[in-house]
């Protein structure tokens, strides 16, 4: 179970990272910016978030939580000084199974992850996408045919948001914050479009102009 723990605080950083080493089987990250924990994301999937609503950048924590949920589908666990009518109604825009205020005590946040840990085990891994295709949910595997499909990373990412948002638009925006991290060029994003829907000629893309992709299954 990975963990990635997004706090810009360094010494509240390192209490989390201590509370959470008694655990078991479970692997933690750390980064304090959407950027950072961006460029974690790219590299392994994160199960459980651990962020501050208030961290240092132009995006906050709700936002670079969002962005984690679209590329894993990961839980979130929020933790802030602030439990005002407006920050709770811009943390609802994220799926969040935890808001804990701080000072963080162990024990919540321990009994939090303990249950987000039984919850993932729980979900079904196997998940249908048509007769041929289906999605092992717990380790990231598209399958073929009872076959691994073979990505590159970074179709890989784009798989994943555009699955993980099926029969929604992902603009161009997004794709290109969480693959890229930065600015790229339109044939860039495009090429990697046209290599996905290549491999996986059954299912339906849809390319949005100016605005994005679409996984309709």
């Amino acid at each position: 179970m990975n963990i990635l723990i997004l706090e810009d605080d360094a010494i509240i950083a390192m209490d989390i990272e201590t509370s959470l080493e008694s655990l078991d089987s479970h692997s933690l990250y750390k980064a304090n910016s959407m950027k950072e924990a961006i460029l974690v994301a790219q590299k392994t999937k994160i199960d459980i978030v651990i962020s501050d609503i208030k961290i240092k950048g132009e995006a906050n924590g709700i936002e670079a939580s969002s962005y984690l949920q679209r590329l894993h589908k990961s839980q979130v666990i929020f933790l802030t000084s602030y439990s005002d009518e407006k920050t709770l109604l811009d943390a609802s825009s994220v799926d969040y199974s935890g808001y804990i205020i701080k000072p963080v005590k162990e024990e919540e946040l321990l009994a939090n992850i303990k249950l987000l840990t039984h919850k993932i085990k729980n979900i079904n891994s196997k998940e249908i996408i048509t007769d041929d295709y289906y999605f092992d949910r717990r380790h990231a595997v598209l399958y073929h045919k009872n076959e691994a499909v073979t990505f590159s990373p970074k179709e890989q990412q784009l798989f994943l948001l555009l699955y993980n948002s099926k029969n929604l638009l992902v603009p161009h925006s997004i794709i290109d914050e969480i693959i890229w991290s930065n600015d790229v060029s339109d044939t860039t994003r495009r090429q990697l479009f046209f290599r996905l829907k290549a491999k996986l000629p059954d299912l339906k893309f849809e390319a949005i102009k100016y605005g994005g992709y679409i996984l309709h299954c």
